[in-house]
């Protein structure tokens, strides 16, 4: 009885060293970031999917380093992707995560860490970007929202509050709750010095 007991007790440390050993190994490795039941079917490198609009132009880009597909209807996992969302006459809007899942539909997408996305000027420079966390995205509407604290900014003004949604059809972004701004001006270029008047010679 005391011997059983013992292979017992050694079993559950067992069980303990490889739950510490596989946890270290998950925040090593991005391949392992997300861990989800059910055994994937294939992985793809370099993964990249477009999609074109009504009209034949290209309306929207996904791609990341690493997808991991589950064949039990899980979807997908994707690390480091990014979302491009084209619209005729307007600069493209682009969204990064840390990662990913997607379903099997690949319309509903879950952007897990840190989510950052903007749209840039006709300068390059960015005219309108946002900054949150864990966002739900809902790909065919171009619509997307989180509970977490989100950052806007547009031009010289920043804006902070909690809950955040965002609406790329219709050009909308808002915050939702303890909305607080932050206006920063460019500063102005000095005024040019007036030229000094010379006196005449006697």
């Amino acid at each position: 009885m005391q011997r059983q007991q013992a292979y017992i007790a050694v079993a559950l440390l067992g069980l303990v060293v490889l739950s510490t050993w596989w946890s270290s190994e998950l925040d090593e490795s991005e391949r392992q970031a997300i861990v989800r039941p059910g055994e994937p079917d294939y992985t793809i490198t370099s993964f990249e999917r477009t999609r074109t609009g009504p009209d034949g132009e290209l309306a929207e880009r996904l791609d990341s380093p690493l997808l991991v597909h589950y064949s039990d209807g899980g979807g997908a996992d994707l690390v480091r992707p990014r979302m491009r969302f084209y619209t005729a006459g307007q600069t493209d809007w682009q969204i990064v995560a840390e990662r990913a899942w997607v379903d099997a539909a690949q319309d509903v997408i879950l952007l897990y860490g840190e989510v950052e996305g903007w749209r840039e000027g006709p300068d390059g420079a960015r005219e309108t970007e946002f900054i949150t966390r864990d966002l739900r995205a809902l790909r065919s509407a171009r619509y997307a929202e989180t509970d977490a604290s989100g950052v806007l900014r547009k031009g010289a003004t920043s804006s902070f509050g909690v809950g955040l949604e965002i609406d790329l059809a219709n050009d909308r972004l808002r915050l939702l709750s303890n909305v607080r701004s932050l206006h920063r001006p460019r500063a102005s270029a000095p005024a040019p010095a007036s030229p000094q008047t010379r006196s005449s010679p006697k």
